[in-house]
């Protein structure tokens, strides 16, 4: 064996002195800079680096929050992947506030006083199963949140889970954050109770679910200006569900409340249809406005530039899934017959029309023209609709632009259906195996079909729609405008009780009173000298009188002072006077009008009727919450609800294994590939490092070679 030359072992000590040194260097770094605790997101999506609405929401902390994680330890092992990703991205919430948030993490299963606490606080422990090679069993696992802000705000969440994090942490840490909430007014004439439904046991349809989902993020109040009451003055968002028997006042205080900036939400609805124990989906009617209004309500929404036609709307666009949901149709003779597709019921997908639809017309040349004038069913990155995959409408109404849009007022429709369906005064029955009723529908889809809007929108400064007219009589007002006193009956009552109690009390004091007064006159007469009176003069028959001596005349008594006249009583109903009239709006508002209240109703949210036909609206509740967060000019929150993560599981049997593979060969290839990953993402880097320094090793020994031979010649 050689002895290593002295300049080969220099060069070999040298190289690993550098080693070292690199090493002492990288270790003295990571050292120095644990407090800064840099870190680079390398996937895709971004999981783990907070949003920018979440980067917003911590940048207005202005006192210290304290996340306390009651996270046990002990986990299943699927579960281990998904604690670390929480505690990873609420280290990322730490590193992002600036140091206004921190977390504290408590173990319940290791101290019965931390245990004792969480439950205190409302954080609940819950069950897990726990796989091992040989069995199965369940395991307690903590994984709950407390919010302390300032030390007297606080909030709990009982089970944080990996999955949409930010979506359940960013909107409890802004509730923390906001002085106040704000606030969302609400105004829905009472539903009627359809009988079949009354027999049944059922409950009015309602709209309680949808304000019940934003009651955390807003202020929710319920609104009836049918009795002479106002708008509160510091409402933000006016949502208006399927408005009907809209007398003026209502309209004008709707009115003023967009004057003034104020941002309305109307569900309208062509017709009030349900669905009775024969599945006959009938048609109730109902009238928009009271036969004494003045201005109709659509005139009011024309003024804005939002019109509705107030036709129902059927799409007849098969194919695509657009046509609605199927319908299963029962038969009290025949019991079940059958499911049938529902033209009224309209779904609406985020499809480019343009390119997708083939217009059937006689002058081709005319195709194309019709083409560029389509629209998507909805814009996929709009904020409002971007986490929405689809709409489900029940029987629309049409809704769309006015052809001149007001002076300093911009607007857009929002939602269309496919270029054939259907808008048209609403028949009396919807049932979907009504075979002339489809073939109708059909037959005026070829020769009227077209794309119908049915969400539209419009933003600016408006005119009021009562510009030129006399301010609407106040419900509870006289008929010089003075508000009346509305008196509630048990309080009219209890009143008319203490009336008549007084009154009683009164004529029992007077009448002590007189009875004193009379005592005391009697007392007086006593003690006052007796004197004689002359004797009554007896007149006989015949006798001629003598005309008596005139009495002399009384003094006359002092003239009364003039009483101060009473000032005039003023109402006082609790009530707030009425604010000063405004015809021309200084403050930009939005209006957006929906051409279907049904979308949010109770039942079709919960899908109540299951077989009789009564379908569930997926994503209604998510399109309430987007549509009033879009309005409140609360972006944030859309974008984290809007956020979508990708599923980039592996999938082993994508059923690409031989037509007639039995079970255990299934097995065999799957257990094969997950090896060649488990190799190759073991084997792989290390084949990479060393590729590279057998790269670098190369080039260097290049370099050195064409340096020692510049040496030997000089003349290079």
């Amino acid at each position: 064996m050689r002895p290593i030359s002295a300049p080969r072992r220099d060069y070999v000590s040298a190289s690993l002195f550098s080693i070292l040194l690199v090493f002492g260097i990288a270790a003295e770094i990571l050292y120095l800079s644990k407090d800064l605790r840099l870190r680079w997101d390398t996937t895709a999506e971004g999981l783990f680096t907070p949003s920018p609405s979440t980067q917003k929401v911590l940048a207005k902390l202005k006192k210290k929050l304290v996340i306390e994680a009651y996270f046990s330890s002990k986990l299943p092992g699927y579960m281990r992947q998904q604690r670390q990703q929480i505690v990873e991205m609420l280290d990322e919430y730490e590193q992002s506030s600036g140091g206004k948030l921190s977390v504290l993490y408590f173990d319940p299963l290791e101290d019965q006083a931390i245990e004792d606490r969480a439950r205190r606080l409302g954080i609940r422990k819950h069950q897990a199963n726990d796989f091992s090679d040989d069995s199965a069993s369940f395991q307690v696992v903590w994984q709950g949140v407390m919010l302390r802000y300032g030390g007297d705000k606080k909030k709990v969440i009982e089970t944080l889970g990996a999955q949409q994090l930010e979506e359940t942490l960013t909107p409890q840490i802004r509730e923390l954050v906001l002085d106040r909430k704000p606030k969302i007014g609400f105004i829905a004439k009472p539903q009627r109770h359809h009988q079949w439904a009354q027999s049944m046991g059922q409950q009015p349809t309602s709209w309680d679910t949808v304000k019940k989902g934003v009651e955390g993020r807003f202020d929710v109040v319920t609104l009836d200006l049918g009795n002479g009451e106002l708008l509160p003055a510091d409402l933000d968002v006016l949502v208006v569900i399927e408005p009907k028997d809209m007398n003026d006042w209502e309209k004008y205080c709707i009115d003023q409340f967009v004057m003034g900036g104020g941002n309305l939400i109307v569900f309208a609805d062509a017709a009030d249809y349900s669905i009775d124990h024969m599945n006959s989906y009938q048609k109730s009617p109902y009238q928009l406005d009271t036969p004494d209004s003045k201005l109709k309500w659509n005139d009011m929404l024309a003024s804005y530039g939002i019109e509705s036609s107030y036709k129902v709307v059927a799409e007849l666009q098969q194919g695509l899934g657009l046509l609605g949901t199927v319908i299963l149709i029962n038969d009290d003779r025949n019991g079940f017959k059958g499911g049938a597709l529902m033209p009224y019921w309209v779904q609406v997908k985020p499809l480019d029309w343009k390119k997708l639809y083939n217009a059937s017309v006689k002058d081709p040349t005319k195709g194309q023209e019709l083409r560029d004038k389509y629209h998507p069913g909805f814009e996929a990155d709009h904020p409002l609709l971007s986490s929405m995959r689809f709409l489900d409408f029940f029987w629309p109404t049409e809704v769309l632009l006015s052809e001149k849009l007001p002076e300093g007022v911009e607007g857009k429709v929002l939602v269309y259906t496919s270029p054939v369906a259907v808008a048209q005064i609403p028949p009396q029955s919807t049932r979907p195996d009504d075979r002339l009723m489809m073939s109708n529908l059909i037959g005026t889809s070829r020769s009227e079909g077209k794309q119908v809007g049915l969400m539209a929108t419009v933003k600016g400064s408006f005119t009021s729609a009562f510009k030129g007219m006399d301010i609407p009589k106040r419900p509870g007002a006289d008929k010089n405008g003075a508000v009346l006193v509305r008196q509630d009956p048990v309080k009219s009552a209890d009143a008319k009780q203490g009336t008549e109690k007084k009154a009683d009390e009164k004529k029992a004091d007077e009448k002590k009173a007189d009875e004193k007064k009379a005592d005391d006159s009697g007392d007086a007469k006593a003690s006052e000298p007796q004197t004689t009176s002359k004797p009554a003069k007896v007149t006989l028959p015949g006798e001629i009188l003598a005309p008596d001596a005139p009495d002399e005349p009384d003094e006359p008594d002092a003239p009364d002072e003039p009483d101060e006249p009473d000032a005039p009583d003023e109402p006082d109903d609790g009530r707030d006077p009425l604010p000063a009239r405004i015809d021309k709006g200084k403050v930009p508002g939005r209006i957006v009008v929906v051409g279907d209240a049904n979308m949010i109703r109770d039942d079709h949210l919960r899908g109540y009727y299951g077989m009789m036909g009564m379908a569930r609206s997926a994503n209604g509740q998510a399109f309430f919450d987007n549509l009033v967060d879009w309005m409140s000019l609360d972006l944030d929150l859309v974008e984290l609800r809007s956020s979508r993560t990708v599923d980039r599981r592996i999938i082993f049997d994508k059923g690409d294994g031989p037509e007639n593979e039995s079970e255990e060969a299934k097995k065999m290839r799957i257990a094969w590939k997950k090896a060649f990953l488990r190799w190759a993402n073991t084997l792989g880097p290390i084949f990479l490092i060393l590729v590279f320094g057998l790269i670098t090793f190369s080039v260097r020994a290049g370099e050195k070679r064409r340096f020692l031979a510049s040496l030997d010649n000089p003349k290079t």
